[in-house]
């Protein structure tokens, strides 16, 4: 990934934002945390858009604890349901005075889509439940349901934390 960044045909946005995230992201899973910020931060200097890059890169600070660090990353508004409930829980980390704010703000955002009968059963309303609101069992069954539909790595990772953290 590091030589087809370099390469002259992988120049264009998309395949730059494409690269930037999945360099991060092997780093991530390789365990080079550090590896994965620098290659986030990097390319977000540069390119403040891209949603996917933003949310691993804050994800990633607010797993290790560094609020203040995902707070400062996630100041762009308005957010996105999956970048609210990071904000979240940077505020909640930080015992920051926008931290109910921001908790009335999603949980206004949930009703409104409950109301229309959108599907609230996504990844970022498990988040909220699980890690910025603290109720596993919300969370649990939000996570089965979506693992049920749609069998997605990352929803049996949420299933999991249910089980580690609640047990």
């Amino acid at each position: 990934l590091d030589t087809l960044a370099k390469h002259p045909d992988y120049q264009g946005r998309f395949a730059k934002e494409w690269l930037a995230f999945h360099r991060g992201e092997a780093r991530r899973v390789a365990g080079d945390l550090n590896g994965a910020k620098e290659i986030w931060s990097t390319y977000l200097k540069g390119q403040p858009q891209p949603h996917v890059i933003r949310l691993a890169f804050i994800e990633l600070l607010n797993q290790q604890k560094d609020y203040a660090g995902a707070w400062r990353a996630n100041e762009k508004t308005p957010r996105s349901d999956a970048l609210l409930a990071q904000a979240i829980i940077s505020a909640n980390g930080l015992q920051h005075p926008q931290a109910k704010t921001l908790r009335d703000e999603f949980a206004l955002r949930l009703a409104q889509q409950t109301s229309r009968g959108d599907f609230v059963n996504e990844r970022p309303i498990i988040v909220y439940w699980v890690d910025a609101m603290g109720n596993g069992p919300e969370g649990l069954r939000m996570a089965q349901e979506s693992w049920k539909t749609q069998r997605e790595p990352a929803d049996a990772v949420l299933f999991a934390k249910f089980y580690r953290d609640w047990e």
